[in-house]
């Protein structure tokens, strides 16, 4: 997946570790089947889902000229980067960059590279409040991470 344009894009933006679990996301979407449900120009409508894994299939609405992507399984609202269903669509419609509006300034490098930041936090040996809170949230996204990839192994387990 070197060469993917999308996972380029995500690699430039998103710190390391929120980029890790984008990559993840897209690569469960390469095993995602879909069918087409609906729609017209410029709307579809999509089931997409993981053959032998997921339990249901969801549904990705997507708007081809506001890039505007909505997903059933609600990733997006609750983790704030887009799910594997919505980038399985963004890879079938050939997009090569996450749409702005997917990219919260949260995961962003850039949200960690302020110098008038650093120099206030040298200064008072303090971590602000705003960094703190940032750094927080991606621990505990992690550990959602952990628990959900848990939750995966032992379902596994129990089903062999």
């Amino acid at each position: 997946f070197a060469n993917v344009s999308i996972l380029l894009h995500g690699r430039e933006v998103y710190t390391s570790e929120v980029y890790k679990i984008f990559e993840e996301e897209f690569v469960k979407g390469t095993v995602c089947d879909q069918e087409n449900v609906g729609g017209s120009f410029p709307e579809f409508i999509y089931y997409v889902w993981r053959p032998k894994v997921d339990l249901t299939k969801h549904q990705v609405c997507f708007d081809k000229e506001s890039h505007q992507i909505r997903c059933t399984c609600k990733y997006f609202s609750e983790m704030g980067i887009l799910c594997s269903h919505s980038l399985h669509v963004y890879h079938l419609h050939s997009f090569g960059r996450i749409p702005e509006q997917y990219i919260l300034k949260r995961w962003c490098k850039s949200a960690m590279s302020s110098q008038s930041v650093e120099e206030l936090c040298d200064r008072s040996k303090v971590v602000q409040s705003s960094i703190w809170r940032a750094q927080t949230l991606r621990f505990l996204v992690h550990l959602l991470l952990l628990a959900k990839t848990f939750l995966f192994v032992e379902m596994n387990l129990n089903m062999v």
